[in-house]
């Protein structure tokens, strides 16, 4: 495994070609999702005031006295960012060979400042969604494990992201649309380097970092979105930074310590900071994607406290409610149950009379014998 994971042998120096080859196979792997074997991460995101008390108190003159102006969103959006303590939205991750993840997100809800949670859950062939008022389960195939957070399978996109930020600093992100290496390289002074990564016409980054002769690898420091179409002009000049590489003794691999977005005005848009690397053994793996108990605990969130099961497997469909002592209160049947269990029902009726066929055929053959 290449370059950002892991040490690399020594290289004898630095080429635009050496760059080159290095950038390409980095973008490459970084492209898949990166198993986390025998370790998870945790991490927490940091939203910043993005307005002036001028440029606020402008915006509340404009929409004063008139209740469905589009500006008291982004009032409101500034708010809960001075109100809220800078890492209040707290996530860990884990995922593995098998394809497994796990994305947790700890928050404060936006209109109360309450701490809540949504677990996200992908294992085999079931996935579930964790809430303190919920579970929701569903086959992975087929299945939507909605609730109030919508399908797991959508946290999947803020797990890569994330990931190939504090991995890869933003290697790979955008692959599956098009952006990929275009091939320029340049040597800058000190040992760095730039590369570019394009979508055609329409989209362009520009990376830049520094380079461990030693080690022939990059390390990535900056990404300025350098081109856009018309349609995403918004995004011209957003950069990327990554601080504090380093490697890290628990998993073995090079860690940006933080990563920021700033937008093309110099707004600090968000800042994801790495807390810590926890070793996780195979057995602790498997635990992290079972299913949650009604009445037990999970590995991470502890004590069971979710009010409603939501069963969306076509085994099951059924919602069940529970009391304050996990006891079922309600039972109620999700869309679909019931032309499910009519199939099943008559499933065991064809079962049964084929049963009843084969032991009147064996009796009409046994008694064939003795009269022969």
């Amino acid at each position: 495994m290449l370059a950002l994971g892991l040490i690399c042998a020594p290289g004898v120096g630095q080429t635009e070609q050496e760059v080159r080859e290095w950038f390409e196979e980095a973008w490459e792997e970084a492209a898949a999702l990166p198993a986390l074997e025998g370790f998870g991460i945790e991490c927490h995101v940091e939203y910043p005031p993005q307005l002036t008390d001028a440029e606020l108190a402008a915006l509340r003159r404009e929409a004063e006295g008139k209740p469905d102006h589009p500006n008291w969103r982004e009032i409101e959006a500034e708010e809960r960012r001075r109100r809220q303590p800078l890492g209040s939205s707290r996530v860990m991750i884990w995922n593995d060979q098998k394809g497994r993840w796990r994305y947790n997100r700890s928050y404060l809800i936006s209109t109360t400042d309450e701490p809540s949670y949504v677990d996200a859950v992908v294992a085999g062939s079931v996935m579930w969604q964790l809430t303190p008022e919920a579970l929701h389960i569903a086959p992975t195939d087929k299945g939507t494990a909605t609730g109030t957070h919508g399908d797991p399978r959508s946290r999947e996109g803020s797990m890569r992201v994330l990931l190939s930020e504090l991995l890869y600093g933003r290697l790979g992100v955008g692959a599956d649309a098009g952006n990929a290496p275009d091939g320029r390289v340049e040597l800058l002074p000190g040992h760095r380097w730039a590369a570019y990564v394009s979508r055609g016409e329409d989209f362009e980054l520009r990376y830049e970092g520094t380079w461990d002769i030693p080690a022939a690898r990059g390390t990535v420091e900056t990404v300025v979105v350098t081109r856009t179409s018309e349609r995403g002009v918004a995004l011209r000049g957003t950069r990327y930074a990554f601080e504090g590489w380093r490697l890290d003794p628990v998993s073995q691999r090079w860690l940006a310590q933080a990563a920021s977005e700033t937008s093309a005005g110099g707004v600090v848009m968000q800042r994801t900071v790495l807390d810590a690397v926890t070793k996780v053994t195979p057995a602790e793996f498997d635990a992290l994607f079972e299913v949650p108990p009604i009445d037990g605990e999970d590995p991470v969130r502890g004590r069971m406290t979710y009010h409603s099961l939501y069963d969306h497997r076509p085994s099951a469909l059924v919602r069940q409610d529970f009391g304050p002592d996990r006891e079922v209160v309600s039972i109620a049947d999700l869309p679909g149950a019931k032309s499910w269990r009519r199939w099943r029902v008559a499933g065991w009726v064809v079962a049964g009379v084929l049963s009843s066929v084969f032991i009147g055929l064996r009796v009409r053959s046994s008694r064939t014998g003795t009269d022969g």
